[in-house]
């Protein structure tokens, strides 16, 4: 049984309640996630403890967001906020700050604390400045090969403040049947380019000229009032750098710039590999596939498309 409840600013303190008491069983096999438009702490707070005080058994994850998309409109006013029941899985969900050590050790520590024999799948919801994401999922893979990792980066409507948590529950189950997909949609332009410098999430140099003069090259005016307006991450989403690894495309967005002329990137880049600037197909973002046989899909979209659809 899945729910899904908008929750506008206006109404939080007043307007869920009513619906959770009349439509969902506080169960320990209920998972209710949280996705926030706002990063106010007071407001996200409200809505934890309702929640918590009407469904004491069910197991609570949330983050921010750079806003929803429903009924092909985006919305970065409410919060939505989903129910679903599991007939035979069990839950287990926590939260983790990144220490010293960082993606490695919390990873570790995840598989140690969270995930079992029996684990099909973990819902991860991470920071989205501080927490490197390739890190994070690379380690947890090798911890635990046989779980499928699911979630994302935290968004908050690019305002990009940051704290280093991160949110997951994991689904445990004998007979659960999990499968995984992706759909980027976005298609390649220009010329390949080389990235000649980098480290991790900082990339500093483009067919060995500054990252930011190779933005400035191609993207033009662009660019430099994106830089001027603080407007990096918008005009970045739209325009992501993508990247081929054993054949599969992988999208690289620029949050802000960096120093000596680079930029910082959600996720990894690595010397030596060829990158191409890309734009959103709008046919490909709204297709979706079905199948009659799945129960249930849980589907997490990268802010690119929100943007792509104002």
């Amino acid at each position: 049984n899945v729910g899904f409840y908008w929750v506008s600013n206006c109404l939080v303190y007043r307007g869920h309640s009513t619906f959770i008491l009349n439509n969902i069983s506080n169960s320990k096999k209920l998972l209710v996630q949280v996705f926030f438009n706002s990063s106010d702490e007071d407001y996200i707070s409200s809505i934890q403890e309702t929640i918590n005080d009407l469904l004491p058994n069910s197991h609570i994850i949330g983050t921010t967001t750079d806003g929803s998309i429903h009924n092909a409109q985006t919305d970065t006013n409410n919060t939505i906020i989903s129910f679903t029941t599991f007939e035979k899985s069990d839950f287990k969900h926590s939260l983790f700050e990144l220490e010293t050590k960082g993606e490695d050790e919390c990873a570790k520590k995840i598989c140690k604390t969270l995930l079992s024999d029996k684990s099909k799948v973990v819902i991860i919801f991470a920071e989205g400045l501080e927490t490197n994401g390739d890190k994070l999922v690379r380690e947890i893979c090798n911890e635990s090969p046989n779980v499928i990792v699911a979630g994302g980066h935290s968004g908050d409507n690019t305002k990009l403040s940051s704290k280093a948590v991160v949110a997951l529950a994991a689904i445990d189950s004998d007979s659960l049947n999990v499968h995984n997909d992706y759909n980027l949609s976005w298609k390649t332009v220009g010329k390949n380019m080389l990235v000649t410098k980098c480290d991790g999430a900082y990339l500093y140099e483009l067919d060995n000229i500054p990252a930011c003069d190779a933005y400035d090259k191609y993207l033009g005016s662009l660019h430099l009032n994106a830089y001027k307006n603080d407007l990096m991450p918008t005009i970045g989403i739209e325009f992501p750098l993508i990247i081929t690894r054993n054949g599969m495309s992988v999208a690289r967005v620029p949050l802000k710039k960096g120093d000596e002329g680079s930029l910082i990137f959600v996720g990894e880049s690595q010397e030596g590999e060829t990158v191409n600037f890309s734009v959103g197909n709008m046919q490909d973002i709204v297709l979706f596939g079905t199948c009659s046989k799945i129960q249930l899909f849980l589907e997490q979209s990268f802010c690119s498309r929100k943007s792509y659809q104002k």
